[in-house]
This record gives structure tokens, C-alpha cells and sequence, in this order.
């Protein structure tokens, strides 16, 4: 069997020891955009901010930012059109972070504090696809 690669990238959930026990020196972690929508809805409901049609809501407009992005990688690397992927991954980070603060006002620290914690995980995929790598966005 081979070993893990100084400069790998590992996809998966917000699995917190997972993420730690792999991060070091130039390895990266793609958060598995499926499991975005799903966590942010869990710890929107332990919130207990919202009625379930607003976390739907807001679940679903992280999760098309996301696919957004992930559209644009796809439709753009090819193309090797890196501004296009650079702008995209830009306006996605400021989506998310605006949605963290507007969580965090409205008495949503669960969820505020992990969107912010995960944004970055969640383009690693695209900036590697300014380099002309790819990695699984799930």
C-alpha cells in the first residue's frame, strides 16, 4: 500500500478529529458539499432559531452558492478561465460569511460558527482548479 502523500487532499464531512488528524503541513480537506446542507440543517435546528421552513431556506440557499461554485469549476476549468473560477470562489466565500453574521445576529451561534469555520473547506476544490487539479467536491 501506498502512503499518504505530503500534499494530499482528503474529501470528506466536518468530522473534526478527521479534519485535525490529516491537516498538516501542505495537505488540504475539501468538505464534502452534500454534507454542508445536511450539518447546517442539523445545527440550525439545535439553534432553535427558526421555523423549519426558514432553515429550509437557508439550508438551501448555502447549498446553491455552493453548486454555484461548483458549476462554475466545471463549466471554467476547462476553458483554464482561472478569473472566472477566482470571482466565483470570492463572491462564495463573501456569501457565506455574510450568512454566518446574519446567523450569528439572529441568535444562531451553532450554526453561524461552523459555516464560518467551514468556508474556507468548501472551495478547496476550486482553488485547485485554478491550478488545474482536480479534487472531488464530494
Amino acid at each position: 500500500t501506498e502512503a499518504i502523500t505530503d500534499d494530499a487532499t482528503v474529501v470528506s464531512d466536518a468530522e473534526n478529529a478527521l479534519v485535525d488528524a490529516f491537516e498538516n503541513g501542505d495537505r488540504s480537506h475539501q468538505l464534502n458539499l452534500v454534507h454542508v446542507g445536511r450539518t447546517l440543517g442539523y445545527k440550525l435546528w439545535k439553534d432553535d432559531a427558526f421555523p423549519l421552513s426558514e432553515r429550509k431556506a437557508i439550508v438551501s440557499g448555502v447549498t446553491n452558492d455552493l453548486f454555484h461554485l461548483k458549476n462554475s469549476v466545471a463549466l471554467h476549468a476547462p476553458r483554464n478561465e482561472r478569473w472566472a473560477i477566482r470571482e466565483r470562489i470570492d463572491q462564495t466565500l463573501e456569501n457565506l460569511r455574510k450568512e454566518a453574521w446574519r446567523l450569528e445576529c439572529q441568535d444562531s451561534p451553532k450554526a453561524a460558527t461552523d459555516l464560518r469555520e467551514w468556508a474556507e473547506a468548501t472551495v478547496t476544490f476550486a482553488e485547485f482548479a485554478l491550478d488545474q487539479q482536480q479534487v472531488p467536491w464530494t
